[in-house]
């Protein structure tokens, strides 16, 4: 049986607290999920408090590299579940923790080469931006003597670099819970988002003001260092660890809410 968790479509307020209402309903499945991803991202730093050395800076750039991969490969998979353990609370669907592992490591190839189609998309724009400055300083125009000028190109390339990312910011969701592939995904998200793109960024940021709002708190209240790498704070390791793990998964339900509710305006 489906799960009813708001009647969507609805504003801002309705889907932050749909999401909410999907993040308590599958709290106990998805925060075992999120800690496991959040542990193994801070796997560095908790190695480095024990040893008293600031790993990275000292290991060579392949392991760097290597680390960094496997942060992707399996930081993706274990999001990818959370996702999935979400989609059957809101289908009624039981399945066991297995299940949601199975699907994450299923479709985790499919979530990184989005990612890089993506990636290159955004790097496109990036080199018609130096196309079109190279073609200024050919026609003897210094964008650098016109600071206003280039001031105004600056925050319009910010745009529309926020407005692409914000495009395919439903892909992974997509991939997961509607088995769509990597040009499709990022195609079906771009639709859905082309013109709510506003409502979908101060939606979709949400958790992470919050985020910023918590750790910048605990900084002041207790004068933990927020550096993740330099000098290792015992104290802020374990609430940065506390506080991505309770968020992780109200981002992923926040993130399904806001997509079946552009699904809806867009039929």
């Amino acid at each position: 049986m489906k799960k009813k968790i708001a009647n969507l479509p609805t504003n801002y307020f309705g889907l932050i607290k749909a999401s909410l209402q999907l993040y308590r309903a599958s709290f106990d499945r998805t925060i075992i999920l999120s800690f496991l991803f959040t542990l193994f991202i801070f796997i560095p730093n908790i190695l480095a408090i024990i040893t008293g050395t600031p790993l990275f800076i000292f290991t060579s750039f392949t392991v760097q590299q290597l680390w960094f991969l496997m942060v992707q490969l399996i930081g993706t998979a274990l999001y990818v579940a959370i996702l999935w353990r979400m989609h059957c609370v809101l289908r009624g669907i039981h399945e066991l923790m297995t299940d949601d592992l199975k699907m994450g490591v299923e479709k985790v190839l499919y979530i990184i080469a989005s990612i890089v189609v993506a990636t290159l998309i955004l790097f496109g724009v990036f080199l018609l931006v130096i196309g079109i400055h190279h073609w200024l300083q050919y026609n003897q125009f210094n964008l650098m003597s016109h600071p206003i000028l280039l001031s105004v190109l600056f925050i319009w390339l910010g745009i529309i670099v926020l407005y692409i990312c914000s495009l395919f910011i439903f892909f992974a969701p997509l991939i997961v819970t509607e088995n769509y592939g990597v040009f499709t995904s990022l195609k079906r998200s771009a639709s859905l988002v082309w013109n709510h793109w506003g409502r979908v960024i101060t939606t979709q940021i949400t958790p992470w003001v919050v985020y910023v709002l918590i750790m910048t708190l605990f900084r002041y209240l207790f004068k933990l260092d927020i550096l993740m790498y330099g000098i290792y704070a015992i104290g802020f390791t374990f609430v940065h660890i506390l506080v991505v793990t309770l968020l992780l998964p109200w981002l992923a339900a926040l993130s399904l809410m806001q997509l079946k509710d552009l699904e809806l305006r867009n039929k």
